[in-house]
This record gives structure tokens, sequence and C-alpha cells, in this order.
């Protein structure tokens, strides 16, 4: 079962907003190890204003996000602005909480943060599916981006305050933001060119829509999925790619396709004056091209695979 967790985008039903402010926490040098998990999404432990809890690395989120049932035991009974937000299985209800603390190894990542609290219960259900245990909330680009973030797959470890090297076996990739949110990355798809969110909390290779998957001449095959996030759960076609490539020497064959709710994040992106995007490449080409994401200097790094 794919699940993605992509809350792309977060409008209010009265207007766009420009992007969450993270925190005022200065760039502090950190190493933090991360927990791959099962489904290829990767964990890390961190402390919310002073209490341990598990975190997905969310690289599609533009926001932190903290399951409901855990706003007691982090201190977030708070009163706070409701808005809605569009993930990967449609819009739903966030709550703000502001002022709040986020560490990770040791040092301060955010000390005047803004958490979002949403329903957990569809994504810990899909992770549950996937023999992964429950998380308390998702870690979004508000702090990995203000961090300077390095997300280095190839040695399971989560730095901040630093940029990645570039290595001769590694393919680098420029990466484009979406505003002061999440980055996008230009590859091709059975020939056909496209822009792409880097999301590392979506399952599988690629999740798009199936009006995109008749651009990209993706073959539809029997049988259906779910893709549960935030905003729920919701049925999913299945597709076949070909051939993804991503510079000259990244290339995925045969790889599957689940599709969800573009549409509805298109459509924010939209309102807010920001392009569209043709889907979301998630933790399979990340976990496969062992990637080295560096958030500061907008790098992407791929394990040739040629």
């Amino acid at each position: 079962m794919l699940v993605a967790l992509a809350l792309a985008t977060l409008a209010s039903t009265a207007s766009a907003q420009p992007a969450p402010a993270a925190a005022d926490q200065p760039q502090i040098q950190a190493a933090v190890p991360v927990m791959p998990q099962a489904n290829g999404f990767v964990a890390v432990t961190a402390r919310l204003n002073g209490i341990e809890g598990r975190f997905l690395l969310d690289t599609g989120a533009r926001i932190t996000c903290v399951s409901r049932t855990q706003a007691a035991r982090f201190g977030l009974e708070k009163d706070g602005e409701v808005s809605k937000s569009n993930g990967s299985a449609g819009a739903t209800s966030v709550k703000q909480v502001a002022g709040n603390r986020l560490e990770w190894g040791g040092q301060p990542a955010a000390s005047k943060l803004k958490v979002y609290l949403t329903d957990f219960s569809a994504i810990n259900h899909g992770l549950a599916e996937d023999g992964v245990a429950a998380v308390d909330g998702v870690i979004g680009m508000d702090v990995l981006r203000t961090q300077h973030a390095v997300l280095d797959y190839s040695r399971r470890q989560l730095r901040s305050g630093n940029a990645a090297m570039p290595s001769a076996e590694y393919e680098v990739l420029p990466l484009n933001p979406i505003g002061e949110a999440q980055l996008t990355v230009e590859g091709t798809i059975n020939g056909v060119s496209g822009r792409f969110v880097l999301d590392s909390a979506a399952g599988g290779t690629l999740s798009t829509d199936d009006a995109h998957a008749a651009k990209f001449h993706l073959v539809k095959q029997p049988g259906s999925g779910k893709v549960e996030g935030i905003g729920g759960s919701v049925d999913s076609n299945i597709y076949l790619l070909d051939r993804l490539q991503l510079g000259p020497r990244f290339v995925m064959r045969q790889e599957k396709v689940a599709t969800f709710d573009l549409a509805g994040i298109n459509a924010a992106l939209k309102a807010k004056g920001e392009e569209e995007v043709d889907g979301l490449l998630g933790a399979g080409v990340l976990n496969r091209g062992e990637a080295i994401l560096d958030m500061g200097q907008l790098q992407l790094q791929l394990k040739s695979s040629m």
C-alpha cells in the first residue's frame, strides 16, 4: 500500500497565505541518525517542547504537523487558528499552535515553531499495514529548509548547518523551490519532460493523477489501491512507467505509479501564483539513488545507475 503524506499546500479558506516561518533559530551544525523504515521512509527521534517523539522527515510537507491525539503530551492544547490544507488524500482542517521548541541531536532546531495539529489516523493505519510503527508527527520543510538540512540516505544521517560535497559517482541536479517550501526537480518519464516535488514521505517512485498518467504515456494496470495521508484515504489507480530519467546518469525502469489528488494540490498552487507540478517523486527514488538531498545548496545528488 502506498502512503503519501504530502501536505503540499497550506491555504486558508479565505485567502492564500505565504509559507509559514518555522522559527528564528539560527543554523547550528548537528548530525542526527535517521531510521530507515520498511516502506522506505525515514524517521528521526526529536524533542518537541522537551518531550521525545518519533517523527517522519517529510520533504513534501510545507509545515511541521503533529497528531491531534498527541496534543496534550507535547503541550499543544492551546488556542490557535484553524485553516484548511490540501494533502495527498484531499482537504482537511489543521490547527496552528505557535511558540514551540524543537530539538534534534541535542541541538535546537526551532525555538518559536508553529506546529499544526491534524488527523494522523489514516497515516498511521497505512504505516501499520507497511509494517512501520506509528509516528507522532512529521517534520516539514519549514524546519528543514531553515536549518539548511542535508538528508543523506547513503550515511543514514540528517545534518544541519553544513553543505554536502559532491562526489564523482553522483549525479548532481539543481532543485527549484516552491516559494519558501518544497523543492522540485525536472526529469523525464517515457521521454516526456516534467516537474516533480521531491517527497521523502511519499511511497514508491512516482505519484501523479490520471490526467498526467496520460501525458506521460503510462500503462494502466489491473486492480487498484489506496493512498492514505493527510486528508484521509482515497482510492488509487495503478499504472506502469517504462523509464524515469533524472539527469544524464540516473535511470529507473518498469516502476509502478499510484494516483492521488494532484488536482487539488495544483489548484492551491495556482491560487498562490505558483507553477503547477506533474507529480511527486517519492522514497523509491531517494533510496534507489542513495540520495543526498541538500536543502541549503538546493541540490539533489543521486548515485549514478549507468
